[in-house]
């Protein structure tokens, strides 16, 4: 058996974050049940089936996962943000699904770390879900994959990010700019959580919005396609898909309206500490929107470095420091 490798997983509304020692992944977190599997042309990565193991209301299951998720079925699939318990119910299929697009390997031994949103209430739940063997097919491969995860630990999302910049002996205000909510978490001295605040209203919320407005539907004669919307944001085109059409001045007015209430009262809600904090800097997808960073920056707070995978490393570190305490 190959040593445990030490994982960081991060379920995010938007996107499943991996990061298995030097590797990394991000995938869209979509999930889709296949079950005309004689007409399925198996694609080279986001395919799995799951054949046996410590899951076994899964067995004989088949799933895409990510991009071709999307692909295969654009309305119908599931999101994690399409549900408050996603996270939880569909970790081990995100999982799976992110390690179906890595190189093809016989075995994976992990031995993880993972977030989620509230880990005093749901720890033990995506525990459950994650832990134990799983015998998989993987995309074009027919011979079975074992993946044996060990769980370390489940921690409050954020809690990575402060790991992957070293435990400070100073208070440390961290906003995460999800997907589906917005989170001001107040650190105290080597990661002790002082405070916690969960909004609704992420990212998503912006892009249904500019999907929704009227320019978009006049334009496509319908409502706009949410995945294609996100990756004109992501990849800061601002072009919807191969239309042509700009969305640039539906994004700004949206964005304007949408940092003038969700990011204004995450960044409300940790004034009170603003005084004897040593920092205060942002992470999660929405760190990305065009524009934004100057608008955070002007309000004295920083963009972490790589602020999409920062929290998945620091899952990541923080499963190789206990697995190398639970070896001693």
């Amino acid at each position: 058996m190959n040593s445990p490798i030490p994982t960081g997983l991060d379920v995010g509304n938007a996107s499943t974050k991996l990061v298995l020692g030097d590797l990394t992944l991000r995938t869209p977190s979509y999930l889709l049940e296949v079950t005309d599997q004689p007409r399925l042309d198996r694609p080279s990565e986001g395919y799995f089936r799951y054949v046996e193991g410590d899951r076994p209301s899964l067995t004989g299951r088949a799933f895409l996962v990510g991009e071709v998720a999307h692909e295969q079925a654009p309305v119908g699939l599931t999101r994690v943000s399409d549900d408050d318990t996603a996270k939880v119910n569909t970790g081990l299929e995100m999982l799976l699904g992110a390690l179906s697009h890595l190189p093809h390997q016989a075995e994976w031994p992990l031995d993880l770390v993972a977030s989620i949103h509230h880990s005093h209430e749901d720890a033990e739940g995506l525990t459950q879900a994650l832990q134990g063997a799983h015998r998989v097919q993987f995309n074009r491969h027919d011979a079975p994959v074992v993946v044996n995860i060990r769980v370390l630990k489940v921690v409050n999302e954020g809690a990575g990010a402060i790991v992957a910049g070293g435990l400070t002996s100073a208070k440390t205000l961290l906003y995460d700019l999800g997907n589906g909510t917005t989170i001001t978490t107040i650190f105290g001295s080597k990661g002790r959580l002082i405070d916690r605040a969960v909004r609704s209203g992420g990212v998503e919320d912006l892009i249904d919005s500019i999907a929704r407005d009227p320019q978009v539907i006049s334009q496509l004669h319908r409502e706009g396609d949410r995945a294609v919307v996100r990756k004109a944001l992501e990849d800061g085109s601002l072009v919807y898909g191969s239309t042509g059409f700009s969305l640039e001045a539906v994004y700004k007015a949206a964005l304007k309206t949408w940092a003038g209430s969700v990011v204004k009262d995450a960044l409300a809600s940790g004034r009170r500490h603003e005084a004897d904090a040593a920092s205060r800097f942002a992470i999660g997808g929405g760190c990305l929107l065009p524009g934004l960073g100057q608008a955070l920056a002007a309000k004295g707070v920083t963009i972490a470095s790589d602020p999409v995978f920062i929290n998945a490393r620091g899952l990541c570190k923080l499963a190789s420091l206990l697995a190398a305490q639970v070896a001693a």
